[in-house]
């Protein structure tokens, strides 16, 4: 009996250290890595015309440039029904100069530094909060740029960037 009790007491003891070591480890710190490859930001530079949406690259399959009443408009499409595209709207009805503009989100914005950006698909369009797009000179080809410009539709936003050419 008296060494079953001495045995069940040093089990007991064990058991109690065994418990409270367990209790106090200290969990081991989070790593913290930086994996590029799980960020699907694009570096934005295109060599070929496309529209890149949350990351998902699409080739630009049609444009359309011309103006519009009292504005200049270039569409391009990724979808070969036209209902999936980024508008850019300058204003008057000149082909717009070389430079850098500043993207807004209403009509009434738009002047000689502002231009409308609109992205759109069948189900909802979106605009963006700010940003810049760029116009480049190629040849007599005009190129429109810009970069991860966040665009919502008032509930969801989606980053948007853009390389596309109106001849």
């Amino acid at each position: 009996m008296k060494n079953l009790i001495k045995n069940l007491s040093v089990s007991a003891l064990v058991f109690i250290l065994l418990c409270h070591i367990s209790c106090k480890k200290n969990n081991a710190e989070p790593e913290t890595t930086t994996n590029n490859n799980n960020n699907p930001t694009p570096t934005c530079n295109f060599s070929t015309n496309v529209l890149v949406i949350d990351g998902i690259q699409k080739n630009v399959l049609s444009d359309s440039c011309r103006v519009f009443g009292s504005n200049y408009y270039t569409e391009h499409f990724v979808d070969a029904a036209k209902t999936e595209a980024i508008t850019i709207i300058f204003d008057g009805t000149s082909i717009p100069a070389a430079g850098t503009y500043t993207a807004v989100n209403t009509f009434p914005a738009i002047n000689a530094t502002h231009v409308y950006v609109e992205y759109y698909t069948a189900a909802s369009a979106y605009q963006p909060a700010s940003g810049t797009v760029t116009v480049t000179d190629s040849g007599s080809a005009k190129i429109y740029t810009f970069c991860n410009l966040p665009c919502t539709d008032g509930t969801t936003t989606k980053t948007i960037s853009v390389r596309a050419t109106c001849n």
